[in-house]
């Protein structure tokens, strides 16, 4: 829904782990070293990476943070917790729609203990 909402003429930068046919990305650039992806991303030279592979040896998770994403809430719980108190206070007609994507949510102070 958001992508679909999002200006037609904007980009969405996006990170792909594919070894199987890189030939098909031949105008993109590759990031050869976590260095290389932080530069790209626009992350500090110290930011945090962490990739967690399969057994088979495929990424499943790659998450990159500094300072600047130290508001970001990678507690699982803690998200469920702020999503369910946000619904709770919803009217019992509530949906997702196109509008409350556009919508600007204060999520701090949203639900109690957010």
């Amino acid at each position: 829904m958001a992508l679909a909402l999002r200006d037609p003429a904007s980009t969405v930068g996006v990170v792909v782990f594919d070894r199987s046919r890189p030939s098909i990305y031949h105008d993109w650039i590759m990031i050869t070293s976590d260095q290389d992806l932080r530069c790209r991303t626009g992350f500090a030279a110290d930011a945090d990476i962490l990739v967690r592979m399969s057994e088979d040896g495929a990424v499943e998770w790659m998450e990159i943070g500094d300072a600047t994403t130290a508001h970001h809430l990678h507690d699982f719980d803690q998200r469920l917790s702020i999503m369910q108190g946000y619904l709770d206070n919803q009217s019992s007609d509530f949906e997702f729609d196109q509008d409350w994507v556009r919508a600007n949510i204060i999520w701090q102070g949203a639900v109690p203990d957010a």
